[in-house]
């Protein structure tokens, strides 16, 4: 067997990439691969560490290696019933993000 990657078998190899989609409020966990040409759907959380090798549906949970369906999320008005001034800090981070637009196109 030797070092040099031109001498072993099978060193040539392909390399794919491609578009994925990645829908509105989301949460995918750090260390996360997403295939190429993958759909998630709005609303879904990926476990960290977790492959996902296949389209994920609207408001579920996935995860592992292959991320596999864990458990379904059922949108509505108590999604962030935890969180009541939700909207007040969505407000403050747009204008905060505004601002930050505004001074980087003043450079």
């Amino acid at each position: 067997m030797s070092i040099d990657s031109a001498q072993r078998k099978g060193s040539q190899c392909s390399f794919v990439a491609g578009a994925i989609s990645i829908g509105e409020d989301c949460f995918i966990g750090g260390d996360t691969i997403i295939m190429p040409f993958r759909k998630i759907g709005r609303g879904v959380v990926v476990g960290a560490g977790s492959v996902v090798t296949k389209d994920v549906k609207e408001n579920t949970v996935v995860g592992g290696n292959p991320a596999k369906f864990m458990r379904r999320i059922e949108p509505g008005p108590n999604v962030d019933k935890h969180h009541p001034d939700i909207e007040e800090q969505n407000e403050r981070m747009k204008h905060e993000l505004h601002e930050n637009d505004k001074r980087g196109q003043d450079r």
